[in-house]
């Protein structure tokens, strides 16, 4: 008790809205909301057809290469409808450094299950 109460008289301070991270957690989406619908349209498939694929375990990556569509060509839509959407919505635009990972790590996720990918459809 005596190292705790050298530390100081400070009082801990309440986070609110956060979450605990661990190694293990998915990177954050709040970047990627409403990625999904451009996604698919670019690959020529319906939003069911699109997740029930991801749900099966395919990456988005997967799919586009099956599709003849490139990596960055994914990438590159779904960082114009995050960068569109934040514009829209009068929010500053995210950096291109920060965005390329979460969006590199997004399309690579193989994950089945209820949410099959980090891209939601929401605006």
């Amino acid at each position: 008790m005596n190292a705790i109460s050298s530390i100081g008289s400070q009082s801990p301070m309440a986070v609110s809205g956060a979450q605990p991270m661990t190694m293990m957690s998915p990177p954050p989406t709040a970047y990627l909301q409403g990625s999904l619908s451009p996604v698919a349209h670019m690959l020529s498939m319906s939003m069911d057809d699109l997740r029930s694929t991801m749900k099966q375990g395919s990456s988005l990556s997967d799919i586009a290469s099956q599709k003849g569509v490139s990596r960055s060509s994914l990438m590159s839509v779904i960082e114009q409808s995050v960068q569109q959407g934040r514009a829209a919505q009068g929010r500053e635009p995210i950096s291109s450094t920060i965005l390329d990972s979460v969006i590199g790590n997004a399309v690579d996720r193989r994950r089945g299950g209820a949410s099959g990918s980090n891209l939601t459809t929401a605006a």
